[in-house]
């Protein structure tokens, strides 16, 4: 919109006054436009947070899915994907536990909410090698 306004003006190629003005206004529109998205994208990844754990009805989820597709966040659940979107908020051990998802907008590539994890000294049930063989063979019928 700046160059077809500035393609548009009779003046020189320096800008003038009224150029400058007009790039000014376009850059605060589009921070403030950032700056909008930017807030709801956050509430919204707080919202399914905070529902994930919830009695969420099938309906509610498909819909907070929805949303977050159209704005292109991303739900990530599984720390080793990227470790640096998640913090360690409580606990001792080597075992991390998943507290909360972590939610990254696809579109800037930024953090929009820090997944929570907490450390135990024991492996969560389906994180151990054994359980794992275990799982299979009940999957394949054995």
């Amino acid at each position: 919109m700046v160059r077809e306004l500035s393609a548009e003006s009779p003046e020189s190629s320096e800008p003038g006054p009224a150029q400058r003005s007009v790039q000014a206004a376009v850059r605060t529109v589009v921070l403030g436009e950032f700056s909008t998205r930017a807030l709801f994208a956050a509430r919204l990844c707080e919202t399914d947070a905070h529902l994930r754990g919830e009695d969420l009805s099938e309906t509610g989820r498909e819909l907070l899915d929805d949303q977050l597709m159209q704005l292109q966040l991303r739900r990530i659940t599984d720390p080793a994907a990227d470790p640096g979107l998640f913090q360690v908020v409580e606990g001792d051990g080597e075992h991390l536990v998943v507290l909360r998802a972590a939610y990254r907008d696809e579109v800037t590539g930024k953090l929009v909410l820090a997944g929570h994890l907490r450390r135990q000294r024991e492996a969560p049930p389906g994180q151990c090698p054994e359980e794992r063989e275990d799982s299979g063979r009940a999957e394949r019928g054995q």
